[in-house]
C-alpha cells in the first residue's frame, strides 16, 4: 500500500461507519455475553481516552515528529492537520490508518496483557465505541456543518483548538482532559488568558483570524482547563472538576455548569482587554503569569 496509500483522505461517513462495524465486528466476535461483556466493554470505553492522548502526543508529536528524515512522513501523517486544520478531509483519521491501528493496538493488546482473545475482542469494541465518539467530537471541534447543533461539545473544541491555535504542546488530549493533567501538558493560566484574548478580539472584530482558523467564540474561550476553577458553585461546576478519564465527562459537565449560571465569571473587564490586546497584536508568543496578574 505505501506511505501514500495509508495517508490518503477518507470521506467523514466511510471513517465513522468503519468504527462502527469495528464495534460490532469485535463485541461479536469476542463471544462475551451479559455482564461480562458489558464490564470489559465498559472497560475499553474509559480507556481509550489513555489510548488516544498516546497516540496523539507520545506518537504523533513526539516519536514521528523527532525521528531523523521522517519529516515527510510526520506531515501526511499529522502535520497536514496543524497546517491546515479547517481541512474536514484530514481532520478524521484516514480509513487505511484506522485499520491499521484497530490490528496494531488488538495484537498488542492481547500479546501483552492476560485478557486472553475474547477479552482483549470485547475491550477493543468498547474502545471503538469511544473512538467514534472522538471522531465526532473532533469535527465539532473543527466546525464541520454536519454537526453544529452539538453544542454540549463546546467546552471540548475551546480545548482542542487551544492546541490548535495557541500551543500545540498542550492540550493533547480530546476526549478527556484527565492525561494532561497527569502529564503537565493542561493550558496554563498565561495560556488561557493569551486563547481568551484570542477569542475576545475574534468576538467582538477587533481581530481578523487567518483564513482557516475557525472563529472561537467568547462563549467558548471560557472552557479551557476544569481543574484551574477556583470558586465551585454548584453540582454540576462540581462535577466537571472531578478528574474522571471517562470520554465526555469533564465536556459534558462544564457545559451544563455553564448553562445553570455555575462557571465562574471571566475576570476581565474591558480595560483589562485593551491592556492586553495589543501584545498579542504585536505577535508576542505568550503573556507571562506576571503580566496576567498585572492585567486583572
Amino acid at each position: 500500500m505505501g506511505i501514500r496509500g495509508i495517508t490518503r483522505a477518507s470521506p467523514v461517513w466511510a471513517v465513522l461507519c468503519s468504527a462502527w462495524f469495528w464495534v460490532g465486528v469485535l463485541g461479536w466476535s469476542s463471544g462475551l455475553r451479559g455482564e461480562a461483556f458489558w464490564w470489559i466493554f465498559s472497560l475499553g470505553f474509559v480507556s481509550y481516552s489513555f489510548t488516544e492522548f498516546f497516540i496523539h502526543y507520545v506518537l504523533f508529536h513526539i516519536i514521528i515528529q523527532r525521528l531523523p528524515r521522517c519529516e515527510g512522513l510526520y506531515f501526511k501523517v499529522h502535520g497536514y492537520h496543524h497546517r491546515y486544520p479547517a481541512g474536514y478531509d484530514r481532520v478524521v483519521l484516514p480509513l487505511a490508518q484506522q485499520w491499521v491501528l484497530v490490528v496494531t493496538m488488538t495484537s498488542l493488546y492481547w500479546a501483552c496483557t492476560p485478557l486472553g482473545l475474547s477479552r482483549t475482542l470485547c475491550l477493543g469494541s468498547g474502545m471503538m465505541l469511544s473512538y467514534s465518539l472522538y471522531e465526532i467530537t473532533h469535527l465539532y471541534g473543527h466546525e464541520h456543518p454536519w454537526l453544529c447543533g452539538l453544542k454540549f461539545l463546546e467546552p471540548a473544541k475551546a480545548f482542542h483548538l487551544h492546541h490548535h491555535y495557541v500551543d500545540s504542546k498542550r492540550a493533547q488530549g480530546f476526549s478527556s482532559p484527565v492525561w494532561d493533567l497527569l502529564c503537565g501538558t493542561l493550558p496554563t493560566k498565561s495560556h488561557a488568558l493569551k486563547s481568551s484574548v484570542l477569542a475576545k478580539k475574534a468576538g467582538d472584530g477587533r481581530f481578523e483570524m487567518s483564513v482557516d482558523a475557525p472563529i472561537v467564540t467568547p462563549l467558548a474561550a471560557e472552557f479551557v482547563n476544569p481543574f484551574q476553577w477556583r470558586r465551585v458553585r454548584g453540582v454540576a461546576s462540581f462535577l466537571a472538576y472531578i478528574p474522571l478519564p471517562v470520554p465526555l465527562w469533564n465536556w459534558w459537565w462544564m457545559y451544563l455548569a455553564k448553562l445553570w449560571g455555575e462557571y465562574p465569571s471571566p475576570p476581565f473587564t474591558d480595560a483589562d482587554w485593551d491592556l492586553v490586546l495589543p501584545r498579542v497584536a504585536t505577535g508576542k508568543q505568550y503573556i507571562s503569569d506576571e503580566e496576567m496578574e498585572a492585567a486583572t
